[in-house]
C-alpha cells in the first residue's frame, strides 16, 4: 500500500511556497509521506524541517484529495494544510529549489506545477483571492 502524503500551503505576501527536487521539472507543495506511527502534524513538522529547515507553528486543514504517486502511479490520499512557519526556507535533502508562486505565475503557468497540485491547490487559492 502506498503511504499517504501531507503537504503544506505556506503563503507569504500573496504567494505560495512551492518546491522542486533534484532531476525534477515540476513544483509542488512541501511535505511528504506519512511514516508508520506518525500523525499529520508530526509528519508535516518533520518534513518541513528536513526539506526547508523551518519550524511548523500551526496548521489548519485545507483540502484532501486522491492523486497518483509520481514514481509509481499508485493512488494515495493527499492531505493539504494551511501552515504557519518560523524561519527562512533553505532547500535541503531532496529539495533542490523553491519558488514563491503568485498570481502572475498562476496566469503564466510558469514555473510548471504538478497537475494535481495545480488543479486542487493553486487554482483554488487563485480563484479565492489568496494569491496576488
Amino acid at each position: 500500500m502506498t503511504p499517504d502524503r501531507v503537504g503544506a500551503v505556506i503563503i507569504q505576501d500573496g504567494k505560495i511556497l512551492l518546491v522542486t527536487g533534484h532531476d525534477m521539472d515540476l513544483y509542488w507543495t512541501p511535505g511528504g509521506r506519512i511514516e508508520d506511527g506518525e500523525d499529520h502534524k508530526t509528519t508535516l513538522r518533520r518534513e518541513l524541517q528536513e526539506e526547508l529547515g523551518v519550524e511548523l507553528v500551526q496548521m489548519t486543514p485545507f483540502v484532501t484529495y486522491k492523486a497518483p504517486r509520481t514514481t509509481t502511479g499508485e493512488m494515495r490520499t493527499v492531505y493539504i494544510y494551511f501552515a504557519d512557519i518560523t524561519g527562512e526556507p533553505v532547500p535541503a535533502e531532496e529539495i533542490k529549489a523553491f519558488v514563491w508562486y503568485g498570481l502572475a505565475e498562476y496566469k503564466a503557468q510558469k514555473p510548471p506545477v504538478k497537475e494535481h497540485t495545480y488543479k486542487r491547490v493553486i487554482r483554488h487559492l487563485a480563484e479565492h483571492g489568496f494569491l496576488h
